[in-house]
């Protein structure tokens, strides 16, 4: 089933606190998203869907942390021997994804910023085009 993942109705960028979050979203998980609308509020479309699958990740990585505490952090290999429990690895790896995506949204961000404000440093002092 599809997500709607617009911001609430509303023409100014909506607060931290006015989306629909998931109920499966543990509060580490909604901090996440808070903390990244709250840094670059005007996410929308691809990036809007982006910071969505971070937060999913990063909420699979809280549920399969806690199947691994309940379980334990080792369980059995094919061969008897201990291995560190696939939950904990699939949390390890479902969290540096999150935070991959996570870093790119900043730096995507960071970039947009960039690119606009050289643009207006052009126009205040008489340039048009792109810099070389």
């Amino acid at each position: 089933m599809a997500t709607d993942h617009s911001a609430p109705s509303d023409s100014d960028p909506a607060p931290a606190d006015a989306w629909d979050l998931p109920a499966h979203w543990q509060a580490r998980t909604r901090d996440i998203f808070e903390a990244v609308i709250e840094e670059i509020p005007d996410l929308q479309g691809a990036a809007l869907a982006t910071l969505f699958e971070a937060a999913e990740l990063s909420a699979a990585a809280d549920l399969l942390d806690a199947y691994a505490r309940e379980h334990g952090p080792m369980s059995v290999g094919s061969q008897g021997q201990p291995t560190v429990s696939p939950a904990m690895i699939e949390a390890r790896l479902s969290r540096t994804a999150s935070a991959a995506i996570l870093k790119s949204l900043r730096t995507d961000a960071a970039d947009t910023r960039s690119t606009k404000a050289r643009r207006a440093a052009r126009v205040r002092h008489g340039r048009t085009g792109t810099a070389s």
